[in-house]
């Protein structure tokens, strides 16, 4: 198995990471950095300035990750924008998408640069907002997000479950085959 470093703090998207990735033949490294993300809807910014800001901080290739929502009635808002909104709606957003349509996306960007280059790898899952967001898990986009096809939350589902659904599911294999073109795995 080849080992990648993944830039996190978040020990949640770690593991589910990790699980994914081993499908894959990728055995993730968890290395905290203290990357500031930037503030902007454009997920490929964010993408390239986090990855930029791991490869300045380390001198080698780490991986990062960015992911959202999109809110269709807002047409794609909050996008990379997440944190702020989630700091100051939280499970509001709930309450408010039962008012002006639950229709949602998740997005999902995986990234690295080796110094010359950045690359990417990004997926898109159609789905809803719950009703109500669920009391299961941490991470909040995972407490509202209803996958298309699925009845409940990501929060709400068991680990098999989740792997099935889950927008970074659908990302990793992408990204597997691009660390192996690159010669990184």
């Amino acid at each position: 198995m080849s080992t990648v470093y993944f830039a996190t703090s978040n020990q949640y998207k770690f593991d589910e990471f990790t699980r994914l990735f081993a499908l894959s033949k990728v055995d993730l490294r968890q290395i905290v950095l203290d990357i500031s993300e930037i503030q902007t809807m454009d997920y490929a910014s964010i993408a390239e300035a986090k990855s930029v800001e791991a490869y300045r901080q380390t001198g080698m290739p780490i991986m990062t990750e960015v992911c959202g929502i999109g809110i269709d009635a807002l047409d794609g808002f909050p996008s990379g924008l997440n944190r702020s909104f989630w700091e100051t709606l939280g499970p509001k957003v709930s309450t408010i998408t039962n008012a002006i349509g639950s229709a949602a996306h998740a997005d999902v960007w995986l990234s690295i640069c080796d110094g010359r280059r950045i690359h990417h790898s990004s997926e898109t899952s159609r789905g809803q907002i719950a009703p109500a967001p669920s009391s299961q898990g941490t991470f909040h986009l995972d407490q509202v997000f209803i996958p298309e096809g699925a009845s409940k939350t990501l929060a709400d589902m068991d680990t098999t479950e989740r792997d099935f659904h889950s927008y970074r599911a659908k990302v990793v294999p992408n990204m597997a085959k691009l660390l192996k073109s690159l010669g990184v795995v």
